[in-house]
């Protein structure tokens, strides 16, 4: 959870350089922090409900509102209210269908197997692609890579809120 803030304070913060990639390799640790977390609270049987509840808290702002943030300070809106919208339902929805698959993963049984792509997956995804943001999309202000995020952002929701089921390691 301190990552996911960290990220946020870094993004509002006055201009240096590179702040963007800091907040990117925030939150790739963020990702190595969490798979490290689960593994060690199942190998020392410290696993507890406040626990989970807690990394899913620390989950949705990680990988959930700070990669959204991220998407925000790609200047992708422009000044067009047309791209202000579709950016912001994009983030919506991204940030709803992950808190709803934390939701569902809370409530059920562990059995071995995630359901839907966990939103730490999404987040380093997203994460990722802003890096490409940076340096393309700022530069072209293209309506391609417009399209293309609120593609991603919808498809990584709806990964995250199927059905299907991956292994966990």
């Amino acid at each position: 959870m301190l990552l996911g803030v960290s990220v946020l304070l870094l993004l509002i913060q006055a201009e240096f350089d590179n702040r963007e990639l800091i907040a990117v390799a925030l939150i790739v640790f963020g990702t190595i922090l969490d798979f490290l977390d689960g593994y060690l609270a199942r190998k020392l049987n410290a696993v507890s409900e406040n626990g989970k509840q807690l990394d899913s808290f620390a989950d949705l702002i990680t990988f959930g509102i700070a990669p959204i943030c991220l998407i925000f300070y790609s200047s992708l809106c422009g000044h067009s209210i047309v791209s202000l919208i579709a950016i912001t339902g994009g983030c919506a929805i991204y940030v709803i269908a992950g808190a709803y698959r934390l939701a569902r993963f809370n409530l059920s049984d562990d059995t071995g197997f995630y359901k839907g792509l966990p939103i730490t997956i999404a987040g380093g995804v997203l994460s990722l692609y802003c890096v490409a943001l940076f340096y393309f999309a700022r530069e072209q202000h293209s309506s391609f890579f417009l399209i293309f995020t609120i593609v991603i952002l919808i498809l990584l929701s709806l990964l995250m809120v199927c059905k299907f089921r991956i292994k966990k390691l």
